[in-house]
This record gives structure tokens, C-alpha cells and sequence, in this order.
């Protein structure tokens, strides 16, 4: 997504989770009323690929009372429904009569998801003044690779502290967060998108792991989990005369450490340009439970307006291939045609394979000795983000970015954002192309997005949006080299939504 376009959005739309401006009433009440509409066509025959139709309601209420001397309690409830069948997420399990394997039959949209939903996602306390910000519980936190992926039914939401201090344009910031909410759950869990096994099945640990017999399984997740005991940040941020940077630094227990590194300046022209830049570095951490990490990103971003209501922008993404020269785990092949690997499922242990490998796409390169190869890695995991399409990239989509699809390689996005005079109209078209080519062959995919939102109440730029908002937006995806690499040729995905802010 673009910036400028996110920003307008959040400011306007985002669930109740803001640093809240002082108010002469203590007592603070406010929220949304959702209605969602998914379709998703797969040009595929195969099972795993049939097309998907999901449609959810959605009532999210936030209270909070500030007490006297910057103290504040605060909570938010939710809960969905689908207003119709299949609403329990038993009933979505493999084999329900919810689930079918016959196309062209209709499978639910679980990542809306297509089942009640119930909880309690946000409840702490706070402390905001003199430039201290001290937040403990149950919330929603805004960072590149832990954030509310707010674009369904509910944001995601972590359990933990944060903490911050502000002083003129530096900021410095340390989180500790224990468990994690998916948006597509009603409890918390100590388990990440990368180790477990939800029960939307379109994300979860990786295909060449399996449920392991000698690790902790997190107790609450009825779906099964590795237990990685969340993650630890710390920020350091300036922002001051156009130029605006972060330092962030993630500790995700037992599977990654990361770097992240982004700014941002915009001159005081008459067209408004930006330049912006992304700087990333993962390392397998700990346990290194998803497998081994080792993933580099550089970013750079620029845009202008060419009126005062349109803004070009353009993106640019590179991660770099890894590969390592190893003997092959017994029963493990690589094939000299596809490049892709053959890992077996056995009945336990830990891991069939333990590297972080990319999907549709080359995976290795056979050796000059029998029972070797190079494998073919480099893609960036991200724990929170995996499968949502919420990561900070440039180059991410609406259906996909190189993190969802863990592929190193280069990508491209360039877009038109049109936002009217009032602010009241906001919509963007993009392309994006992911070139995810390697030593072991090449593979290019690429999407056409469209996204438009309209406000039928009156936007005040900088405040919390009030009043009805209507919503659509479409992607299609395209593939090559499916008959290779596998993965579906053509996507297409319709998202129409209504909402009430309150």
C-alpha cells in the first residue's frame, strides 16, 4: 500500500487504539459497525485452490475513562458473525459439511473469516503525560512487522507492555509482548502465523516442518502450536523539519532476530515529493523453530503530486538469493528439471527440513555429488505478518508481497492515488510485478489492484472519522510458470465493504 493513502485511511478509519487528545469528559465511547462481502476466483482445478465466498458482520465497541492525572482504563470488544450456516469454527474444519471437496463448489473465505468471532481484544491500563506513554495489557500496537492488519473483521491485537518516551522530535520506544490474537481468533495464544496451525489454512507453520513431539505445544491454541514466547522491541524515532526515520529492533522468540530501518523526506514544494528508503536484515534466532533465516531487504520509494489531488508514486524492493552447499537429509531430494524440493512427511521429529524456503519458486540446485545440493533461500519471515499482506515493504500488494510468498529477488509497484478536495473520496490504482528468479530458473508474477473509499459524512483531516464509510476493492494476480513452480495462474478477489464509525 501506499503511504499517504494508509495514513489518510488509518487516521480516518483505525479502530479506537490512538493515543487519545485530553477531553473534558473522562468517559470515552466510540466504535464500528462492519459488514464484509469476500469473493475469491482461482483459476485452478485442484482442491487447495477452489474458489472461496465469505460474507461477515462485525460490531466493535471501545470504552475508555481517564482519570485525573493522565491514568486511563480502557477496553474493546468485538464480536462477528456471519448471519448465516457454518458459524462455528468447528465447523470449518477439514471434512465438515462446511468444507468441500468438489468444485466448482464454494469453500468459505476463512481469512474474513467466515465464523463467529467473540473477544475481548483490547483491556489495559495507561499512563500518558510529560512525554512518557505506558500502555499494559490487552491492545493493538502500531509497528512495521507487529501491527493491527486491520483489513477484515478485526485487527490483530498482542497481549504485553509498551512503553515510550518523547522529547522534542526523538522518541524512543520498548514493547515486551507475550501472547498474540490473529484476526482470525478470539484468544490470545503464545504461537506466531509462522508456528501454528490456524484454523484459516491459509497460513501456519511451514510445509516442511511437522508437528513436532519434543517442543512445547502452546496449550491454548485448540489447533496446535509451537509455543514461541513472543517478542521483545525497541524503537528509537526522530521527526522533525520533513525528515522522519525509525531505528527498530525485534526479538521474536526462538525464530527470528530483526533490524528494520526506514525515512523519509518530503520537501516543501509545490508538489509535495518524497523520497523514502527501507533497510532490513533477519537472522534466525534461538531454537530457530521455522528453520534457518537469513534475509536482507533495501527499499527506496518516491512520489510527487501532478495535482493537488494526484500522487504518483513508485517502489522498489531487493532481497538477495542465499544458497548453501549441503548433503541432503536422507529421503530429501532435489529435481534437476523443477529445482524444487522433495521432503517427505515422517511421523514425528522435529523438523523434514529446517531452512525458511520460498514458495513458487526455485528452491534448489542439485549437486556435482550425488545426494548434495544448494539450497536456494533468502526470503524475509515475518511472524505477524505472514499471509496478511501487512507487511512495510514498498512493493506489497494487495494479494501479495515477497514476505507472504518468502522469495528473495526484486520487485516493482508504481501507483495513482487520487484523494478529492474534501477528503471525502480516496482511491488508488496499482501495479506491482515480483521477479523471484534465481540460479535454479526464473519466476515472475504480478498484480493489478483497485481500491476506493468513499465517506458520506464530512472528513475533518487529523480527527477520528464519524459517519458512514463505503468501501470496495479488487486484485488480480497473475503467475508464471505454475506448470514448474505450482501455485495458481490467475486470481482474482473482490472486497466490498460497509461501515459505520460511531
Amino acid at each position: 500500500m501506499i503511504p499517504a493513502f494508509v495514513a489518510l485511511a488509518a487516521a480516518l478509519t483505525a479502530t479506537p487504539v490512538a493515543r487519545a487528545s485530553p477531553t473534558p469528559n473522562p468517559f470515552v465511547v466510540n466504535g464500528f459497525v462492519r459488514a464484509y462481502e469476500f469473493t475469491r476466483q482461482n483459476a485452478s482445478n485442484k482442491f487447495s485452490a477452489a474458489n472461496q465466498a465469505s460474507f461477515e458482520a462485525a460490531l466493535s465497541a471501545h470504552a475508555a475513562y481517564n482519570f485525573v492525572g493522565g491514568f486511563t482504563l480502557g477496553a474493546s470488544y468485538l464480536f462477528a458473525d456471519p448471519l448465516g450456516t457454518c458459524d462455528i469454527v468447528t465447523d470449518h474444519e477439514a471434512g465438515s459439511p462446511c468444507i468441500t471437496r468438489r468444485p466448482p463448489n464454494t469453500n468459505p473465505d476463512d481469512t474474513l473469516p467466515g465464523y463467529q468471532l467473540s473477544t475481548l481484544y483490547e483491556a489495559y491500563a495507561q499512563y500518558a503525560g510529560s512525554g512518557v506513554f505506558v500502555r499494559a495489557g490487552n491492545q493493538v500496537i502500531n509497528t512495521p512487522w507487529a501491527n493491527a492488519a486491520d483489513s477484515r473483521a478485526k485487527p490483530e491485537a498482542f497481549q504485553g507492555v509498551d512503553a515510550s518516551y518523547t522529547s522534542g522530535p526523538w522518541t524512543l520506544e520498548g514493547m515486551d509482548m507475550l501472547r498474540f490474537e490473529s484476526r482470525t481468533s478470539s484468544f490470545f495464544t503464545r504461537t506466531t502465523l509462522l508456528t501454528s496451525y490456524p484454523p484459516t489454512g491459509n497460513s501456519g507453520l511451514l510445509g516442511n516442518f511437522t508437528p513436532p513431539a519434543n517442543v512445547k505445544f502452546a496449550s491454548s491454541d485448540p489447533f496446535g502450536a509451537i509455543q514461541t514466547d513472543g517478542f521483545a522491541f525497541g524503537r528509537i524515532g526522530y521527526s522533525a523539519r520533513g525528515v522522519s526515520g525509525d531505528v527498530d529492533y525485534y526479538a521474536v522468540q526462538n525464530v527470528a532476530d530483526m533490524l528494520w530501518i526506514d525515512g523519509k523526506y518530503a520537501w516543501r514544494a509545490r508538489v509535495h515529493p518524497f523520497v523514502a528508503v527501507q533497510i532490513g536484515s533477519e537472522h534466525d534466532a534461538g531454537n530457530a523453530v521455522i528453520g534457518k533465516i537469513d534475509s536482507q531487504v533495501f527499499g527506496l520509494q518516491a512520489g510527487l503530486n501532478v495535482t493537488p489531488s494526484v500522487q504518483l508514486v513508485a517502489g522498489y524492493d531487493a532481497l538477495p538469493w542465499h544458497h548453501d552447499l549441503i548433503r541432503l537429509p536422507a529421503g530429501v531430494s532435489c529435481s534437476n528439471s523443477t529445482h524444487l524440493l522433495s521432503i517427505p512427511t515422517p511421523a514425528n521429529g522435529y523438523s523434514t527440513f529446517p531452512y525458511f524456503i520460498p514458495n513458487n519458486a526455485p528452491q534448489c540446485v542439485p549437486g556435482n555429488t550425488k545426494g548434495t545440493a544448494q539450497i536456494l533461500y533468502g526470503g524475509w519471515a515475518g511472524p505477524y505478518t505472514d499471509s496478511y499482506v501487512a507487511d512495510p515493504l514498498f512493493t506489497t500488494g494487495m494479494t501479495q508481497g515477497a514476505p507472504d510468498r518468502h522469495i528473495a529477488g526484486n520487485s516493482l509497484k508504481e501507483a495513482v492515488v487520487f484523494t478529492s478536495a474534501d477528503h471525502r473520496f480516496v482511491g488508488q490504482i496499482s501495479h506491482a510485478q515480483y521477479n523471484a528468479g534465481n540460479i535454479g530458473g526464473n519466476e515472475m508474477s504480478y498484480e493489478n489492484d483497485v481500491d476506493a473509499m468513499y465517506f458520506v459524512s464530512r472528513v475533518i483531516p487529523g480527527r477520528r472519522y464519524r459517519g458512514l464509510l463505503l468501501r470496495y476493492r479488487y486484485a488480480e494476480r497473475f503467475f508464471n510458470q505454475t506448470r514448474i513452480y505450482g501455485g495458481i495462474p490467475v486470481f482474482k478477489y473482490n472486497r466490498a465493504q460497509v461501515e459505520y464509525d460511531f
